[in-house]
């Protein structure tokens, strides 16, 4: 199978100026921006070395939170289990793939995402927290929701926490209610 390349003239691929997150750092000789790749091969060509390989190279840099694998012959390839111990990243395998399924993961990993903003989201009424000489001067909403996250200082992404840090801003509680929350909050006893 030959592939072949078409040039169409007038068409250029001109770069887009745009603003991204700030990448993380790749091994050397590897792509350092989010990248798709496919891996296929006949059977025992290397497919599943190749991606663990994969995997493993980008470990050490933390590229990786939440590594799902779809593979319906995982129970049957040993060296696949390799994904599965490590500690640097949260390890899903799935076997039964099907539109259903592709739909749920889309769904969650946009999921992960809001659940990471709602952590910025938090980060920065801590750090205007910080900034403030007087609590009192803060925000019903950045004081329900330095409460409801305990007034710790943001150290990593718990999803649990921030999922209920994000429920405290739905809260609507009166003026007297706010003031008992920031009082107890400054370690006083509220009557």
């Amino acid at each position: 199978m030959d592939i072949q390349f078409t040039h169409i003239d007038g068409l250029e691929n001109k770069p887009i100026n745009i603003h991204l997150a700030k990448g993380r750092k790749a091994p050397p000789t590897m792509p350092d921006k989010p990248f798709l790749g496919v891996i296929c091969g006949s059977r025992g060509s290397g497919k599943s070395s190749a991606m663990i390989n994969l995997v493993k190279l980008y470990e050490p840099y933390g590229f990786y939170d939440h590594v799902i694998l779809l593979s319906p012959t995982y129970h049957n390839d040993v060296k696949l289990s390799v994904l599965a111990q490590s500690k640097a990243y949260d390890f899903e395998v799935i076997t039964e793939v099907n539109h259903a399924v592709i739909e749920d993961i889309i769904d969650r990993i946009k999921q992960r995402i809001e659940d990471y903003k709602g952590y910025l989201e938090y980060k920065k009424v801590y750090e205007r927290f910080v900034k403030t000489p007087n609590a009192s001067l803060l925000k019903p909403d950045d004081l329900m929701a330095l409460y409801k996250f305990n007034f710790q200082e943001p150290q990593t992404v718990n999803i649990a926490r921030i999922q209920a840090l994000m429920k405290a801003v739905e809260l609507e509680l009166a003026q007297e209610d706010w003031f008992a929350i920031w009082t107890e909050s400054m370690g006083n006893k509220v009557p």
